[in-house]
């Protein structure tokens, strides 16, 4: 027989060996298991402010770390009580030899907190929390990373408010009046309320006794559109429409500006290009007529939000109701009654308002205004239903807990993704959580 190669020969050898040593007999060690969290559960997903929650997880493999929101726990540990503040995400990781593991739970404390300012005290500070400083903060919107952006209109300034409550000053210089465009740091505002970004980031600012509107983009001022202190109603290209009073503003899916021309009665729209024309209204005419365009009226409005089919809602705070213009122009009253002042909820035409004036709009179409003659803030459904969901009518003093909680002419309202309120009230803003 022909003898085998060397290099067979050692090859076979080695097979063996293999073979040997993955047997039940072998001497290998065995795989570590790995390690993973089966489960990470809360016994309630909201609870009331103040009260706790029990956070339980169970293991799988051999943990030798284990922590919850970076506080480390014996590794036998299977649950923890929690007291979350506002809607808080706890974190737990596990880790050893077999690898690591995150999960997450969330838990909401219904009730009204503070997250930033002082109701009854205004200043210009910047900072956290309760050190900061507001002064007469109207509006309020959201922007993409969850900050809180507000006109601080007496202190003609925009603020922003991150999710932890520090404020700092976005455009103006908070306390000090005057028309100047430039540097954000050093330009100047005289009295700033309704605000919006577009799709680009620029962000549009009502400068309401200037009767202009600015472009804050690229880290500096301009004037969009208005003719610095002429008070008018024409419409046309920037520099030669007019307003009176532009107050409240948002912003439509396609980049036009909707405008709550206060004093002239009007909503105003201004296209990417800065040309305005008049929607629904007549310039210099008050009241409460519903119908198309120029043939509808209206009291001092404010407050404008947008929904995904384009249809703008107001406050309409002299005639204390909430009405609605289609793209087309057609204006109806969608709750209160014109002129009937109170604080009744119900539906469309039985309820009553008492100074509606942000409106914001939730996920599921669900309108919520913040009635600022009653120091509430109100719940309109898709299908008219009016109620209180902060607030006690009558009751004017903002005093953060559990619901209703209480308020002090709240001015400003916008609804986070998580469906949690960020209202402004007095001097200072507050955070309403699964109301």
């Amino acid at each position: 027989m022909k003898p085998m190669p060397l290099f067979a020969v050692v090859v076979l050898i080695s097979g063996l060996v293999t073979g040997c040593s993955g047997g039940s007999g072998g001497n290998g060690s065995p795989s570590t298991p790995s390690l993973a969290i089966s489960a990470f559960t809360a016994n309630a997903t909201q609870v009331n402010q103040g009260q706790t929650a029990t956070l339980s997880w169970t293991l799988s493999g051999t943990p030798t770390g284990l922590t919850l929101d970076g506080v480390p726990l014996p590794v036998t540990q299977t649950s923890a009580t929690v007291t979350p503040l506002r809607r808080q995400t706890y974190t737990l990781v596990a880790s050893g030899s077999g690898g690591s593991d995150t999960k997450t739970v969330t838990v909401a404390a219904r009730g009204l907190s503070l997250l930033a300012g002082d109701p009854n005290t205004s200043g210009t500070a910047d900072g956290p929390g309760s050190t900061a400083r507001f002064n007469r903060p109207i509006y309020v919107s959201l922007d993409a990373q969850g900050n809180a952006i507000i006109s601080d209109q007496s202190n003609h300034a925009i603020r922003k408010v991150t999710p932890a409550g520090v404020v700092s000053t976005v455009v103006g210089t908070p306390g000090l009046s005057g028309y100047l465009n430039g540097p954000v740091a050093s330009a100047q505002f005289n009295l700033t309320r309704g605000h919006a970004f577009d799709s680009a980031g620029n962000l549009f600012v009502m400068d309401a006794f200037n009767n202009v509107i600015r472009k804050v983009s690229g880290g500096a001022v301009t004037t969009f559109c208005g003719t610095l202190n002429t008070v008018g109603t024409l419409d046309g290209a920037p520099n030669i429409a007019l307003y009176n009073f532009p107050n409240g503003m948002t912003i439509d899916a396609a980049g036009n500006l909707i405008v709550c021309d206060s004093n002239n009665y009007t909503i105003r729209k201004v296209t990417p290009a800065g040309i305005t024309t008049t929607l629904a209204g007549t310039a210099g005419v008050q009241g409460s007529v519903d119908g198309m365009g120029a043939s509808a009226s209206f009291g001092y409005v404010e407050g404008p939000v947008v929904d995904s089919a384009g249809n703008i809602f107001v406050g309409d705070g002299t005639y204390k109701t909430i009405r609605k213009i289609t793209p087309a122009g057609a204006v109806t009253t969608v709750a209160g009654s014109a002129g009937l002042s109170g604080s009744t909820d119900g539906l469309g035409a039985a309820a009553r308002f008492a100074g509606p004036v942000q409106i914001a709009l939730d996920a599921s179409g669900n309108l919520y205004a913040a009635d600022a003659g009653n120091s509430t803030i109100r719940k309109i459904t898709t299908a008219g239903q009016v109620s209180t969901v902060v607030g006690q009518a009558g009751v004017n003093i903002a005093a953060p807990g559990l619901f209703p909680a209480s308020l002090y002419l709240p001015f400003g309202v916008a609804v986070m993704p998580t469906g949690d309120l960020v209202i402004l009230s007095g001097h200072a803003v507050f955070v309403a959580t699964a109301p």
